[in-house]
């Protein structure tokens, strides 16, 4: 399928990546859930699933439903509120178009990435499940500090002389 997103809708992307996060596709189908999107004026949810099993259901907001996406980067350019998992590519996506976003820990997720996310990630843009309806109301924008807590400035400093050092053998023009 193309882009779900229809023009001049105001749509919310739910997205888990490649894995599977069923309790998040689930928690924002619950009709409360549904229906306070819609007192905030959204019109359609986007659910890109993964692996999930649990298919939405909901009819309050108009919904599509796709496995995965053909191309993610043009729904989160025209989403205006991303929920989604805590994977580093969603994450980095969702900063590069500064979309106001939510992101959720899987807490069924293999590896400590997510952890490592969370460590550097500024908590305005989290949100737990019993937490998520809330977070509605202010979600993030922008990058927050997420960038400076990922790489120092005394680190990045030292990575631009290493790149920019005549000894280097760079050439950067």
């Amino acid at each position: 399928m193309g882009n779900p997103l229809p023009q001049g809708a105001k749509a919310v992307l739910v997205t888990v990546g490649t894995s599977k996060f069923n309790s998040l596709v689930r928690k924002v189908d619950e009709e409360d859930f549904q229906r306070e999107l819609q007192r905030l004026g959204y019109t359609h949810v986007v659910y890109q699933l993964g692996r999930g099993s649990f298919f939405p259901r909901s009819v309050v907001l108009h919904v599509t439903v796709e496995r995965y996406l053909d191309d993610f980067c043009a729904c989160v350019r025209q989403a205006d509120l991303v929920i989604s998992h805590l994977g580093a590519g969603n994450l980095l996506e969702v900063f590069r178009h500064e979309k106001a976003a939510i992101f959720v820990p899987n807490p069924d997720a293999k590896g400590r990435h997510q952890n490592e996310l969370l460590s550097v990630l500024d908590l305005r843009f989290v949100a737990s499940l019993d937490s998520l309806k809330e977070r509605l109301r202010n979600p993030a924008r922008g990058t927050g500090e997420f960038y400076p807590r990922l790489l120092p400035r005394r680190e990045f400093n030292a990575l631009v002389d290493c790149l920019v050092s005549p000894d280097t053998g760079v050439d950067i023009s």
